[in-house]
């Protein structure tokens, strides 16, 4: 009897050992697949902030190009527009600029659209982003369309129609067009609209720094 119930204690024994070597063994490969995952989340994560602090590089070049175009614009159209004809030899020059956005959002889609926008684990830095992407950039894809069809169906038109090209218009020519109120309204709301676009372009270039900053944070980068 002692001999059978010594038996049974043995199998007993033997099946809880390896019913705890299997389930050790489950655990493991859980928790290295776990590990791989996160390692590879990790990696994602990083990776995903390096292309958009690329990206957002990028995106403050052309602001800053444009942002130095429509200080131009301002300084030599706001005395026009008060009358003071000083320097006016240049004017189509200044009237027929416009905003072009290049765009360089397709990191931001890839990760919005393939819903990986939650590889980025700080809350405040993915805000910041979705509030760049759909707010902002927005915004400044709606001031390049505007802009552009503005110059495109009502400056460059008029000053096809009207502008003498025969040579560099002089500025006799061009003060007697300034005599047209059509002319002079064109003026004013290119000089709006230069004062408009460097209000949108600072804020813009203001947001991206600030997240280019907490991304450098992410990244453990300190750049002085």
């Amino acid at each position: 009897m002692n001999q059978k119930k010594a038996s049974i204690f043995s199998i007993i024994k033997k099946f809880f050992f390896e019913f705890l070597i299997v389930t050790l063994g489950i655990l493991t490969a859980f928790n290295i697949n776990k590990w791989d995952e996160n390692q590879k989340l990790a990696s994602e994560e990083i990776q995903s902030y390096k292309t958009i602090k690329s990206d957002l590089k990028s995106d403050l070049y052309v602001l800053n190009f444009y942002k130095e175009r429509f200080e131009k614009n301002k300084k030599y159209l706001t005395p026009i527009n008060e009358r003071n004809y000083g320097r006016i030899d240049s004017v189509e020059m200044y009237l027929e600029n416009s905003f072009d956005l290049q765009e360089g959002n397709a990191t931001y889609i890839n990760l919005k659209y393939s819903g990986k926008l939650g590889v980025f684990k700080n809350d405040t830095l993915r805000r910041g982003l979705v509030m760049y992407y759909e707010t902002y950039y927005q915004g400044l894809e709606t001031m390049s369309n505007t802009h552009k069809e503005l110059v495109a169906t009502n400056i460059t038109p008029y000053l096809i129609k009207n502008m003498n090209y025969e040579g560099s218009p002089s500025s006799e020519y061009i003060l007697t067009m300034l005599k047209n109120h059509e002319f002079r309204n064109i003026i004013k709301y290119q000089l709006l609209m230069s004062v408009y676009n460097l209000s949108v372009i600072e804020k813009t270039e203001k947001l991206a720094n600030k997240i280019i900053e907490r991304i450098d944070i992410e990244l453990g980068i300190n750049e002085e």
